[in-house]
């Protein structure tokens, strides 16, 4: 039973050993987490019955196949056990986690990803690229993306959000660092079909959107 008080010296925790730069709980297993660390590991950690009680030091398992750090990781939102991940290396995996290895291998991309998300679907990735580009995948027809097109939201960072299974959000900046949200249909990418300048402030807004109320919701770290 929870008891009022401070904490002791002890506060049960998951060690990773490095710079956390990514981390996604597993929709389909609550006691599952994904970490990805700056030092190009990928754990995978299995959180004990009734939570916490001790530090955890082991992963269960780690995934070996990215050269450089991976800094998205993006579970699949209707197949159990696939998990995207995509790093610095310009590699787009994804992962069976039942056989611990990598199912699909994408075309590699020339520079590190801002942003990737799956479609609500499940069939489509979306990317949006530090060499400028939007790039839409569906990995079960094609490593290569079947939709491309360039993107001029900066170079300050960007998120990106499937509203439907035929529309995207992206979050980014302008050139003079104005926070923007522009809305893309995925069958014409070259240019957005709304786009939205809010104001300028030098934390990127992240979209969650939620398909019950068709709600986008945006969350900013306050400095």
């Amino acid at each position: 039973r929870s008891k009022p008080g401070r904490l002791g010296r002890e506060v049960p925790a998951i060690e990773n050993s490095g710079d956390v730069l990514d981390f996604a709980l597993d929709p389909f297993n609550n006691r599952r987490l994904v970490v990805s660390l700056d030092t190009v590991r990928v754990l995978v950690w299995r959180i004990p019955d009734g939570g916490l009680t001790e530090t955890l030091r082991e992963p269960e398992f780690k995934l070996q196949g990215h050269r450089e750090k991976a800094n998205i990781l993006c579970f699949h939102p209707l197949a159990s056990d696939v998990l995207a991940t995509a790093g610095y290396d310009g590699k787009i995996l994804i992962w069976n986690l039942v056989k611990q290895q990598v199912e699909i291998n994408l075309d590699p991309v020339q520079e590190a990803l801002f942003a990737m998300a799956w479609s609500c679907d499940g069939t489509r990735l979306a990317t949006v690229g530090r060499d400028g580009s939007i790039k839409i995948y569906n990995p079960r027809s094609s490593a290569s993306p079947v939709m491309e097109a360039p993107w001029t939201g900066g170079s300050h960072g960007a998120r990106v959000v499937w509203l439907r299974n035929d529309v995207i959000l992206i979050s980014s900046f302008t050139k003079s660092s104005c926070r923007q949200l522009s809305i893309y249909k995925t069958d014409d990418l070259t240019k957005p079909s709304s786009v939205s300048e809010l104001d300028v402030a030098p934390g990127i807004l992240v979209p969650y959107f939620d398909e019950d109320t068709n709600v986008v919701f945006l969350a900013a770290k306050v400095i």
